[in-house]
């Protein structure tokens, strides 16, 4: 896969094939990449044991709790008054549950839960039994879109989390990340911590550290307008994570 084809992708699963056994992609990055898809459905997941997976999985993937944790979370989500009122779709975080360790395992996982995601709302799109002939094609008409709309924005996603070419690595260089006792990468930091509600990164804070790191002198133009660029961001966006120093 070239650089324009990465950018030109409008599904993730041969980004994700792509990166498979590669290395580039970091278990943490896919598995944020896998509880972002989920978060694109947040209104599928009804109740709070299937969404509190989601936040388990993501405090996993930045080592702020354990997988046997995550596990238990999952056990909320398949209790009988937990899995019965979560719904079909709350099969989809268990996808969070089963991944191993080890980053050719982990895309694997994540493309399943990519495509489990996508085809999740094209079938929350279908008619249901009894329609009109018409209305039943228009409703899986739209459905298809629905579909198609969610893998391309899953593609955007995938992007935001590892650049615009994934070979081309990105770091801070130590003058900058001392700027002002830190101060780049404070508001760096506060800017992951303090997250929308549907878990994107605050386009005004990404916009406040874009101009301190033109005042500080950042010659990575690709960095700073990624920053300002309207995204939406997820938590592992590549620009923020060079300012953090992650990976």
């Amino acid at each position: 896969m070239t650089e324009a084809d990465w950018l030109a992708a409008s599904d993730p699963q041969g980004m994700l094939t792509f990166l498979r056994g590669t290395g580039v992609a970091t278990d943490r990055k896919l598995r944020l990449f896998s509880a972002a898809c989920c978060r694109r459905l947040w209104h599928l997941l009804t109740r709070h044991s299937a969404q509190r997976v989601v936040e388990v999985a993501e405090l996993l993937a930045d080592g702020g709790t354990s997988h046997e944790d995550l596990a238990k979370a999952w056990q909320y989500v398949i209790a009988p008054d937990g899995f019965a009122a979560s719904g079909w779709a709350a099969w989809l975080v268990a996808g969070l549950v089963v991944m191993p360790p080890g980053s050719p395992a982990v895309a694997a996982s994540a493309a399943r839960l990519a495509l489990q995601a996508s085809n999740d709302t094209s079938a929350a799109r279908t008619a249901p039994p009894g329609r009109e002939i018409e209305a039943a094609r228009a409703a899986w008409a739209a459905a298809v879109k629905a579909g198609d709309d969610e893998r391309g924005a899953q593609a955007c996603m995938l992007r935001d989390l590892l650049g615009p070419f994934p070979f081309r690595p990105v770091s801070l260089p130590p003058s900058l990340r001392a700027w002002k006792d830190g101060l780049l990468v404070s508001l760096a930091q506060s800017a992951y911590e303090h997250r929308l509600f549907f878990g994107h990164l605050d386009p005004a804070r990404l916009a406040v550290l874009a101009d301190a790191l033109d005042e500080a002198g950042c010659t990575d133009a690709a960095l700073v307008s990624h920053l300002r660029a309207p995204g939406p961001h997820v938590r592992g966006c590549w620009a923020l994570d060079a300012v953090l120093g992650l990976s």
